[in-house]
């Protein structure tokens, strides 16, 4: 009797929670999950804005764990940034000066060795979420050494990828005295408006660049972090417009139940969503004809919105 008891309890609680995570989410699998990071910016803008996220990794070399995560709970978007240790490698080649031609290859050797593992953990993940019709993005050094890599060339040969270069002073990178700091990137992403939204050049408010703290080379800017969101946003409206009419109805529900408390960036994602999916209820997706405000123009708003946040600090 008490095992019959315990295996109903077990089955309505598994019942009960598949139906919490889908009214407060919209869905059952995981919208996105941020691999290789340490400040883990992407998960936090994720939480806040309302959509589901996986727990965050610090680490790229566990592929068992990984491969498993993947193919578990199927993310929409897995988004892969540089560790440290090959920021530093590469920043201390690209600064070195008056080098002989024998140093210089020493240090071309250094990055290939600190960044060989974690170039192929990244572009398998690449290539898994390509297979299951999924995003990813990768954040790479803009770096000859990074660019020569075959798993980097052959992912950004690839006709699913695209490629974009930023400067992340253009994203308002600096450090704690307002120097900016240049920082190339290399963006590879399965998304052509995550690629647009990601490129960046140095632009006409800040003269000359400064030398980065080490230790903080790594942390994304929060200008990028909003690119990569508003990419995002774009493109599952593109691929999944069900889903996003799910996630529009449980932002709706979850910002009335919280009022004034809700989060600012839930508020605005739930504003961009209105506009671009109509405020039928009836779960049909309105189609172009039917959406009151133009794609284009929705999404001038969204960049309008997400550019006044503020800069990460260096």
């Amino acid at each position: 009797v008490f095992m019959l008891e315990a295996c109903v309890v077990l089955a309505a609680g598994s019942l009960w929670a598949g139906s919490w995570t889908q009214k407060m989410y919209g869905t059952g699998s995981a919208d996105i999950w941020e691999v290789s990071t340490v400040h883990e910016k992407i998960t936090k803008r994720g939480f806040e804005e309302g959509w589901m996220v996986l727990e965050p990794t610090s680490t790229i070399n566990d592929k068992s764990y990984i491969d498993v995560t993947l193919v578990e709970r199927s993310p929409r978007l897995v988004v892969v940034e540089t560790p440290s240790k090959v920021w530093s490698a590469v920043h201390s080649s690209v600064y070195a000066t008056g080098t002989a031609e024998n140093s210089a290859r020493q240090k071309a050797k250094r990055v290939r060795e600190s960044s060989e593992t974690f170039l192929a953990h990244a572009c398998a993940i690449a290539d898994k979420q390509i297979e299951s019709n999924s995003e990813f993005v990768l954040e790479l050094p803009l770096d000859r050494t990074i660019m020569r890599n075959p798993h980097v060339s052959k992912l950004a040969n690839s006709p699913e990828a695209f490629a974009s270069n930023g400067y992340m002073c253009g994203f308002g990178m600096s450090n704690s005295a307002g120097e900016r700091i240049k920082r190339p990137t290399l963006w590879l992403t399965s998304s052509v408006e995550m690629a647009d939204q990601l490129k960046s050049k140095c632009g006409k408010d800040h003269c000359g660049h400064c030398k980065p703290r080490l230790n903080r080379l790594s942390e994304m800017p929060d200008k990028a972090v909003d690119a990569i969101f508003v990419g995002f946003t774009k493109t599952m409206c593109r691929k999944d417009p069900r889903r996003m009419q799910r996630l529009r109805r449980a932002l709706d529900a979850r910002i009335r139940g919280t009022g004034m408390f809700a989060s600012e960036h839930m508020v605005n994602l739930a504003e961009t969503l209105d506009r671009r999916l109509g405020t039928e209820t009836s779960g049909l997706i309105p189609g172009p004809s039917q959406s009151k405000v133009p794609s284009e123009e929705v999404y001038a708003v969204v960049d309008e919105k997400t550019s006044k946040i503020g800069r990460a600090h260096v």
